[in-house]
């Protein structure tokens, strides 16, 4: 069921406009279809930890409580101040002091290196990927599971 939800947001406007950044990051459309599958893919298993990931994932489970974190590390709430468009993922990729205070500081490497062992993409190239990706699809995720929920 993950592999239709990665097909759904990747037929949907969010994931085209993902694709298509991903292209101007030097990616052809089947790296960039490939790169967006691999860093929802590698979501899913970091926040399954040996559970059902596609839960986890949704929001179910302990993994609920993870995936919510995520959706605050990458702009949700706001304090009045110029806000980064990743929220707190550029200071985490970056290695600013969201990473030191956050437990989730270490959940973009891990699908890095996931996203460049399943695209061969270069490590660099894949946490690019996984920056531009990940509070794409979570976000996606998240209001879609809310979505259906309602």
């Amino acid at each position: 069921m993950i592999d239709q939800l990665i097909g759904q947001f990747l037929s949907s406007q969010d994931g085209k406009s993902t694709v298509a950044e991903l292209s101007a990051h030097g990616l052809d459309q089947q790296q960039a279809t490939s790169a967006v599958t691999a860093t929802a893919q590698g979501v899913a298993s970091q926040l399954g930890g040996g559970g059902d990931p596609l839960s986890a994932l949704l929001g179910g489970g302990s993994g609920g409580a993870v995936l919510g974190a995520l959706g605050g590390l990458f702009g949700g709430g706001s304090s009045g101040a110029e806000a980064s468009p990743l929220g707190g993922l550029g200071s985490l990729l970056g290695g600013g002091s969201s990473a030191a205070s956050n437990p989730l500081a270490g959940l973009a490497g891990p699908i890095g290196h996931f996203v460049a062992e399943k695209t061969g993409l270069a490590p660099a190239l894949a946490q690019t990927v996984v920056s531009v990706v990940l509070p794409k699809v979570v976000a996606w995720f998240q209001s879609n599971n809310a979505a259906t929920q309602a």
